[in-house]
């Protein structure tokens, strides 16, 4: 091995510039241990919550640093992740009958964020197998209206000869 990271002491390759643990550029000349194991220091002793902040710091002998922030990579509006509620959002305006398909196509085509386009166009195959239910059920439907409409006929005749008989029954 080459030596270990500058920054977390993670082992180096033997070629390796940067660290595959945190990723730092190793410019320095790489030390032969780790800082953790290079340097030994006794934890300065917890102070109460009653006791002056100066009297901390000057115990201390130096001011405390803030913690390093962290990169926040920025990505574009285009490539910005779409929160959990806007998938629910998105979900219910997709079930609106009509409005639901027009905001579909309009979203499937366009390139303002590439994850709401990519969530409608996973809408596509959910609306063709609706659409495939709708017509195999209006199909069979319309199959069985012939039978329908002949048992209604039939239904209405043996009214018209109840009533007929009633009729009689009456008189």
């Amino acid at each position: 091995m080459a030596g270990f990271c500058i920054n977390c002491g993670s082992p180096l390759e033997e070629d390796g510039k940067f660290c595959w643990n945190c990723g730092t550029e190793q410019t320095q000349d790489l030390p032969v241990q780790p800082q953790a194991e290079a340097k030994q220091e006794e934890p300065a002793p917890v102070l109460k919550e009653k006791e002056n902040t100066a009297q901390a710091e000057a115990y201390a002998g130096e001011e405390p640093e803030p913690p390093a922030k962290k990169k926040q990579l920025r990505l574009p509006k285009k490539y910005k992740p779409l929160s959990g509620w806007a998938y629910w959002g998105y979900n219910i305006l997709f079930h609106i009958p009509v409005l639901g398909f027009i905001f579909l196509l309009i979203f499937s085509f366009n390139n303002k964020n590439i994850n709401r386009r990519n969530f409608a166009r996973s809408w596509w195959p959910v609306r063709f197998i609706g659409f495939l239910l709708v017509a195999l059920i209006v199909f069979l439907f319309l199959r069985k209206i012939p039978e329908l409409l002949n048992t209604l006929q039939g239904l209405m005749e043996q009214l018209a000869l109840a009533g007929a008989n009633l009729e009689t029954l009456i008189q």
